[in-house]
């Protein structure tokens, strides 16, 4: 037999209905406004240039001390040297000297003794000062170490020049007697200048000056076994 057509009954497509979303709300973008307007601060025209009134000075009450002063310093003295032919006893240095001179930046003394004790061991100072003043040592006077009998050593600074009569007359223990002066010179010399000198007596004198004094002091009363040697 024939097979019976079966004729197949069409379904419908089923329809998807989509769940509406909601939409975002967008805020709208604000209205640019027109550029603001800025008003500038009105700046001050600068006055001319100010005039400044000085205060007033008070005027000093009729009764009103003046400023004291500043007391003005008093000048110092400068002390003035003793005339020439004054003598001077310095104990400081035991020494007794007499002006010889007050002129120029330095004046000058002789060379007189010592002033209070006999030493044995004596040098005889380049300078001296007195009343503020200093004075040069430029001479050995007449008998100033006449008759010492305890002396032993005598030493002359470079700054003597000049030997009076008789200065080391009498002086039987002097062993040294040292010249350090190479300013001596025949005509200052006094014709007794080593006159009465102790015999064992040895005089030192500087290198330089050997020659010239062994000639010259023997003119100026030097006892002939009295030796001359350097310093």
């Amino acid at each position: 037999t024939d097979r019976p057509t079966v004729t197949p009954t069409p379904t419908e497509n089923p329809t998807v209905t989509p769940t509406p979303t909601d939409k975002p709300t967008v805020a709208p973008a604000p209205t640019p406004t027109d550029n603001p307007t800025v008003t500038p601060t009105p700046t001050q025209t600068p006055a001319d240039d100010p005039v400044i009134t000085p205060a007033p000075t008070p005027a000093p009450a009729d009764n009103q001390a003046a400023p004291a002063k500043s007391p003005e310093p008093t000048p110092t003295a400068t002390p003035a040297p003793e005339d020439k032919g004054t003598p001077l006893t310095i104990s400081q240095a035991n020494v007794k000297v007499v002006v010889t001179s007050k002129e120029g930046e330095t004046p000058t003394v002789e060379y007189k003794g010592e002033a209070e004790t006999d030493s044995k061991n004596v040098t005889i100072p380049s300078s001296v000062t007195y009343g503020g003043v200093t004075y040069k040592v430029t001479s050995i006077g007449d008998n100033a170490f006449k008759g010492d009998k305890k002396v032993e050593s005598i030493t002359i600074p470079g700054t003597v020049n000049k030997i009076g009569s008789n200065a080391f007359s009498k002086t039987p223990n002097l062993k040294v007697l040292k010249i350090k002066s190479t300013k001596l010179k025949a005509k200052d010399l006094s014709k007794k200048a080593f006159s009465g000198l102790n015999k064992k007596t040895v005089i030192k004198v500087k290198k330089s000056k050997l020659k010239d004094y062994k000639s010259m002091f023997p003119k100026k009363g030097l006892p002939a076994n009295v030796k001359i040697k350097k310093l």
